[in-house]
C-alpha cells in the first residue's frame, strides 16, 4: 500500500488553484483512493510568504503511512511593458512635468502600478520626475502587480531648447553728419540774442 503526493506540474502563479498530484500507481487498495489534505490557512491560488503543505495518509492501527509535500507559489512575469514620453517639452525657465504612456500586460489582468525615480537605486513615487533645463533625461520605472515580480527598466525625456523668434541685425557705427554740427550752433547762437 504506497501512496505519494507530488507539488503541481507548475507553480508559477496562472490565476488558477495549484493543487497537489497523488500517484496511486503502485497502491493497493484501489476502492479506498486516499484525498489530499491542506493546511486551512493554505491559498493555493494566489503568492504568499507562506508554503503550502499537501498531505495523504493511509491505512489504519499500527498500519499507517503519511506521504507529503510542501511547495510555494511562484511570482509570474510581466509582459509587453513599455514606457516612453508622449508629446514635446520646450524648456522654458520652470519644472516640467513630461506626459508619459505606460503599459504592461499581466497574468489574469491583475492591475499594473507604474512608479517612477531619477535614480535607479533611488526612491520611487508615482509622479514623474520634473525637470527644467534643456536636455535628455533618464528615468527609471519600476513596474508591480500582484502574484508578479516586479520589472524595471528606464526611458529618456527630452526637453528641447527654447527657440527665439527676434533676430538681431548687427548695424555698422555712422559718422557724424558735419551739417548737423552747424545746424546746432545756428540755433544756439539765436537762443543766445533772444
Amino acid at each position: 500500500t504506497v501512496v505519494s503526493v507530488f507539488a503541481p506540474t507548475s507553480v508559477i502563479y496562472d490565476g488558477t488553484e495549484k493543487n497537489a498530484v497523488l500517484n496511486t500507481d503502485n497502491w493497493t487498495l484501489k476502492n479506498e483512493v486516499p484525498s489530499i489534505q491542506y493546511g486551512e490557512t493554505d491559498d493555493r491560488t494566489n503568492v504568499t510568504n507562506k508554503p503550502i503543505t499537501a498531505s495523504v495518509t493511509v491505512g489504519a492501527d499500527n498500519n499507517v503511512a503519511t506521504a507529503s509535500v510542501t511547495y510555494t507559489i511562484l511570482p509570474a512575469d510581466l509582459s509587453e511593458v513599455a514606457v516612453k514620453q508622449t508629446g514635446t517639452l520646450t524648456a522654458n525657465g520652470s519644472a516640467q512635468t513630461p506626459t508619459v504612456s505606460a503599459d504592461a500586460v499581466s497574468v489574469n489582468s491583475q492591475p499594473v502600478t507604474f512608479t517612477y525615480s531619477k535614480e535607479e537605486k533611488g526612491t520611487y513615487g508615482a509622479d514623474v520626475p520634473a525637470f527644467t533645463e534643456a536636455g535628455d533625461y533618464t528615468v527609471y520605472f519600476k513596474a508591480s502587480a500582484p502574484n508578479h515580480k516586479d520589472t524595471t527598466g528606464s526611458f529618456t525625456v527630452t526637453i528641447s531648447e527654447q527657440k527665439s523668434n527676434e533676430t538681431v541685425v548687427p548695424t555698422e557705427p555712422t559718422e557724424p553728419d558735419p551739417d548737423a554740427g552747424a545746424l546746432l550752433d545756428a540755433v544756439a547762437e539765436e537762443r543766445a540774442h533772444i
